[in-house]
């Protein structure tokens, strides 16, 4: 054997492994564009279901306010419509209400409380930020009467913990919105 002999063999053993190389860098390449694809898919799937859950959450705070305005609109427009009503309250307050005017007087108080701890509600799972609440009607004049103060403290042993609180910190410890308020 001649080193001439071998020298053929060994260039084509050469230019198989250069080939296979390039066979394998043309396979691993192609792996790795398609990871990067796969990688970068999922992050637009990320980015996407992010935005839609920012728009969903807007949705969600927009009905919340809705609904919250909705029942304090109601609530006016059961005083406004009814002079009954209107005369039972005037009556409470000034402590000369009968029975059944006070019954009357308190199934609104009812009504009112329940709308009150709906926005607190709203206001703690963060559908709506507890002070654009309390300026859409928490703070009512209403919930400052001597008659409300009283029904109040007649049932607020038989409500929650926390809404005692909200009723006692953020209701009744401030000032009422004048009826000329408007929100920024």
């Amino acid at each position: 054997m001649t080193h001439s002999g071998l020298w053929p063999s060994t260039v084509n053993n050469w230019n198989q492994l250069a080939g296979d190389s390039a066979r394998n860098m043309e396979r691993y390449s192609r792996k790795d564009v398609f990871e990067i694809i796969g990688v970068v898919a999922i992050v637009l799937s990320l980015a996407v279901v992010a935005f839609e859950v920012r728009q969903n959450t807007a949705a969600v705070r927009s009905t919340a306010i809705q609904a919250v305005s909705e029942q304090a609109t109601d609530a006016i427009a059961l005083v406004v419509e009814n002079a009954d009503l209107r005369d039972a309250i005037d009556a409470a307050d000034r402590g000369t209400a009968d029975e059944k005017q006070l019954r009357h007087v308190n199934t609104f108080y009812a009504l009112i409380l329940r709308l009150q701890l709906n926005r607190y509600l709203q206001s703690e799972v963060g559908a709506i930020d507890r002070q654009v609440i309390l300026k859409m009607g928490g703070r009512a004049t209403v919930y400052n009467s001597p008659s409300f103060r009283s029904y109040w403290n007649n049932i607020k042993e038989n409500q929650p913990d926390n809404f005692r609180e909200y009723m006692e910190n953020d209701v009744f410890s401030l000032e009422a919105i004048s009826p000329d308020f408007t929100p920024n």
